[in-house]
């Protein structure tokens, strides 16, 4: 979850895992869209969490399932 207010972020992926259980994987990146600077950070981060392959592994996955036929 990307969000600039840290406080309301870590309430809210508490929340998250307490509904969908402690193994969920959510967390918090600290995003604000009003700084160029915070947004250079978050890119950087982003891609060094190797997130982003696993979600590109998941959108060609689902692109080739029998349920999107």
């Amino acid at each position: 979850m990307a969000c600039r207010d840290e406080t309301k972020a870590v309430q809210v992926v508490g929340e998250i895992k307490q509904s969908l259980g402690s193994a969920s994987k959510v967390s918090f990146m600290k995003l604000d869209l009003g700084s160029l600077q915070s947004v250079r950070d978050f890119a950087a981060t982003f891609t060094a969490s190797r997130l982003m392959s696993f979600i590109f592994s998941f959108l060609q996955i689902y692109s080739f399932s029998p349920w999107n036929a």
